[in-house]
């Protein structure tokens, strides 16, 4: 969509639909899904409500995936100063990514530079409180990045 939205609406096998304060996924196997949507079902094959915390990191992804930037002014004016310090552990790392040329970060405002929005689901996972922290020692469940 062009214009912000509270609802998004997903269609194809693996698609995450995001209504209502709720993630629904579609079926991942071509045959699971097809056999839903041809007995006209709704192919969702799991789902999970949001906590506030996801709605904050929902948010910070989205800004840095969708405007290449992230303004922690902006977080603590929508969701408050402690909003502000939730996402603080994720910018540990930002020094690393600032060395590689792939972000700038001032202390209020995150912009991924040119050559990191090449990279930009690498930064954006961050702020993402599923992932594991140490992927290689975990097996891996999410699609790579590179």
């Amino acid at each position: 969509t062009v214009r912000p939205a509270d609802d998004t609406v997903a269609f194809g096998m693996s698609s995450i639909s995001d209504i209502g304060g709720a993630y629904a996924q579609n079926a991942h196997k071509l045959k699971d899904w097809g056999d839903h949507v041809a007995a006209g079902r709704l192919p969702v094959e799991r789902g999970t409500a949001m906590s506030a915390d996801d709605v904050l990191r929902r948010f910070a992804i989205n800004r840095v995936m969708c405007l290449f930037r992230l303004d922690l002014r902006e977080i603590e004016q929508k969701f408050g100063a402690a909003a502000r310090q939730a996402l603080s552990p994720a910018l540990g790392p930002l020094r690393e990514l600032q060395d590689d040329g792939l972000v700038t970060f001032d202390g209020d405002l995150l912009r991924v530079t040119p050559l990191g929005q090449l990279l930009v689901r690498n930064v954006a996972m961050l702020f993402d409180a599923y992932l594991p922290k140490h992927a290689k020692d975990k097996q891996q469940t999410f699609s790579r990045t590179v």
